[in-house]
């Protein structure tokens, strides 16, 4: 008997130990050996646009500097020269969502053209685009006052891009209002769904909306309700049944029961699982202003049978801003952030329950001001191994409280060198663009890319056997459009919406596909650029 108890008395001992360095290993490695890294040196305003992380752990930071440029962060590596990707033609465009798809490496653009002093024309364009050609998504030009406010963007695992975006306009003797729209391109049209009704914001701002959406490409949005609302308050939440489904189900979004006087819909994001995870957050009566300023965050899930399990309370803080992400193992992971004092915390649920925040900035170096950086507008990702990585745009003053620069700022993993983009095995690469216009109606423009323009040497011992074949949705061919061995380049192809007979097919949705075979490919790139074989969709509409 005394052997028993002893063993389990030992048992319970290890058991715990075990478990409290389960606890501590878990609630700090995600910034283990974190460093600050000044990524820009260029003295002039940056802004990021984006951050996101591939399943190798390779990153990818949009940034504007005039233009939209991109450097990248191989795993373990430094990070590349920027990269000039792509100019808005003429006019604002500070109203931006950047997209990149890890599953098709396609970047994808959204944003409001600034005309007639408001935000009136939203705009799409792609990488995969000719000529970053742009597609008008939506127009508010015949509204008086109208305006956007907000974007968001998301994709489903077909790479079909879902956005949604905030219009906020003017009703005579009843101050202002906003709707929530939505559209996808899932058809080859951008359509559009209004997805919410007016709600009165009384001269303030309303939104943002928030975005997530499932592999089959149902749709989930939060919005606010009216902003000063005492304790009527409500947050609103919207889903479809998938990528063509017209049919909204709106609900508000739940609520604690503690009374708050302001309540609002926070970020919400989908897991590899498909299950939904929602953020909200309010305030009390007496700290919902100056000197209080104090949030109260709370933590939703969706289980099986689509109702929501919390809420879960994540921290009674003084913290503005949260967001949240999701780990592989369906873990969320929030970062807090008190723009006031610059601080940073962290926390993780990977153990059933939310960890005590912790600081992942020193006070004595970057919070409440102690440094010559002041962080704002931080980005967070986690790669595959649960390391944390963060960016932020960093205010430098260097002179009398004068903001000599804003920079970008790099807090994660030590990088020791700045890479060349331009890696040797680049020099042989293949490229299919998206037919133009698409849907159409009598031609449409298939551009692809064969090799590198860029190096012409020794152009006939690098011949490239291309075919460009056009299928229905039955997989079976309708026209073959080419079929030889081409040199290295970029190529245009019409498609006249005639089979090989000569006969005009029917309307619906085909695909075209580039396959290439390298005749002779160079030592240095054989068995990597050999073979290629790219599919894409288009619509014939008559």
């Amino acid at each position: 008997m005394k052997k028993r108890m002893a063993f389990i008395i030992l048992y319970s001992f290890l058991w715990i130990l075990w478990t409290l360095l389960i606890l501590c290993t878990s609630t700090n490695a995600q910034w283990e050996d974190a460093q600050v890294q000044r990524l820009t040196y260029n003295d002039v305003p940056d802004g990021i646009v984006g951050l996101y992380i591939e399943k190798d752990d390779k990153m990818y930071l949009f940034y504007r500097e005039g233009a939209i440029k991109l450097i990248s962060k191989k795993k373990n590596g430094g990070w590349s020269q920027p990269e000039e990707i792509w100019t808005p033609p003429g006019g604002g465009w500070n109203i931006m969502q950047i997209g990149y798809d890890t599953n098709t490496g396609i970047i994808h653009i959204a944003y409001a053209r600034f005309l007639s002093l408001a935000y009136d024309t939203l705009y799409y364009t792609n990488s995969e685009m000719p000529d970053w050609q742009l597609l008008k998504i939506d127009s508010l030009s015949n509204e008086k006052n109208a305006r956007y406010q907000s974007l968001a963007m998301a994709f489903d695992t077909l790479g079909n891009v879902h956005l949604i975006w905030n219009v906020q306009f003017d009703s005579v003797g009843y101050g202002d209002w906003y709707r929530v729209m939505y559209a996808n391109n899932s058809t080859g049209e951008w359509v559009k769904q209004q997805i919410s009704a007016p709600i009165w914001v009384g001269g303030f701002i309303g939104g943002p909306s928030y975005l997530a959406v499932q592999k089959n490409g149902a749709a989930h949005i939060v919005y606010h309700g009216e902003p000063y609302c005492d304790l009527e308050c409500s947050a609103f939440y919207v889903r479809n049944d998938g990528l063509s489904s017209t049919n909204w189900i709106t609900d508000t979004v739940p609520k604690p029961s503690r009374p708050l006087w302001h309540y609002w819909a926070g970020p919400i994001k989908v897991d590899v699982n498909d299950r939904v995870h929602l953020i909200t957050f309010g305030c009390t009566e007496e700290d919902c202003v100056w000197p209080g300023l104090k949030r109260w965050f709370y933590y939703y899930k969706e289980d099986e049978d689509s109702l929501w399990v919390g809420p879960e309370l994540i921290l009674d803080s003084l913290f503005y801003f949260t967001t949240i992400f999701i780990d592989s193992e369906s873990a969320p992971y929030v970062v807090e952030w008190d723009k006031s004092t610059y601080c940073w915390f962290f926390t993780d649920r990977k153990q059933g329950f939310w960890q005590e925040p912790y600081q992942i900035f020193d006070t004595t170096s970057m919070c409440n001001g102690l440094s010559s950086i002041y962080p704002r507008g931080p980005c967070f990702v986690l790669d595959s191994q649960g390391q944390g990585h963060a960016v932020f745009e960093g205010s430098l003053f260097e002179f009398m409280g004068v903001d000599d620069s804003l920079e970008i700022f790099y807090f994660g993993a030590p990088s020791t060198s700045v890479e060349d983009t331009l890696e040797e095995e680049s020099k042989f690469r293949f490229q299919l663009f998206q037919n133009y216009p698409n849907p159409f109606n009598a031609v449409t423009k298939i551009q692809y890319t064969v090799g590198s323009p860029k190096d012409p040497s020794d152009r006939q011992s690098r011949l490239i056997h291309t075919t460009l074949k056009i299928y229905n949705i039955l997989g079976k061919e309708v026209r073959e459009l080419v079929n030889t061995r081409q040199s290295p380049g970029n190529y245009t192809i019409i498609w006249d919406g005639k089979d090989n007979n000569g006969k005009e097919v029917a309307s619906g949705i085909y695909f075209y596909q580039l396959t290439v075979r390298q005749a002779h490919p160079p030592e240095q790139s054989r068995g990597k650029a050999g073979n290629y074989k790219e599919t894409r969709k288009l619509v014939l509409i008559k």
